[in-house]
């Protein structure tokens, strides 16, 4: 994703405000009111999130707007569908991207970051890893908490319904199968998921 300084193609700087107004106003008028957790809100957040590790990972420019683009799109996916949401959002990004001025280069590298936010994804590079990290850095702040509430509660309107143990259970295995990508996120997130993990261990063991 990093630019060749050799390149001698002229770099095109997309209309990021004028995506994230359309995104947003599309968002809050096409996802379900079910949505508790996966809303514009969550979409905000992960935004700001990459812009924090945007800045301690030193990534500017137009790599800093393909990031930011990308945290927009990533749950679009769900005004289409609540399974394999990525694939749907990354389908809209490339529908729409164009119309902001985002090149078929820039368009792809943007599909791509919206698939590496799928969990079963590995990421292959810092770009990845930032957003993957940005997509869930909520497990290892303040906000875990009201986070799982609003998880549990979207779920239910998906009819699953998780018993109290059940639901100790899926987010001791969330969080034991959860790692953090990114230097920044493993020392300032994970110290925090950690302790909230061992907290929910101890939880669970009263119905034992």
């Amino acid at each position: 994703m990093a630019c060749n300084k050799h390149n001698n193609k002229k770099l095109i700087t997309p209309d990021y405000p004028g995506v994230e107004c359309y995104i947003i106003n599309r968002l809050q008028r096409e996802l379900p009111e079910t949505n508790y957790y996966h809303n514009v809100q969550h979409t905000l957040e992960t935004i700001t999130a990459v812009e924090e590790f945007a800045y301690a990972m030193s990534i500017i420019g137009n790599e800093l707007i393909l990031l930011k683009t990308a945290a927009l799109y990533h749950d679009t996916g769900y005004i289409e569908t609540f399974t394999n949401n990525e694939t749907v959002g990354a389908k809209i990004a490339k529908d729409t991207l164009g119309q902001f001025g985002y090149s078929p280069d820039q368009i792809a590298i943007v599909a791509r970051l919206i698939m590496a936010t799928d969990l079963t994804h590995d990421p292959i590079d810092r770009f990845e890893a930032l957003i993957c990290d940005a997509d869930l850095e909520y497990l290892g702040t303040d906000r875990y908490y009201e986070c799982a509430a609003l998880l549990r509660r979207e779920l239910a309107a998906q009819d699953r319904d998780f018993t109290e143990p059940e639901w100790l259970d899926f987010q001791i295995n969330f969080l034991q199968q959860h790692r953090f990508f990114t230097p920044i996120c493993r020392e300032t997130r994970e110290p925090l998921k950690e302790h909230y993990l061992q907290q929910l261990i101890k939880l669970r063991r009263k119905y034992q």
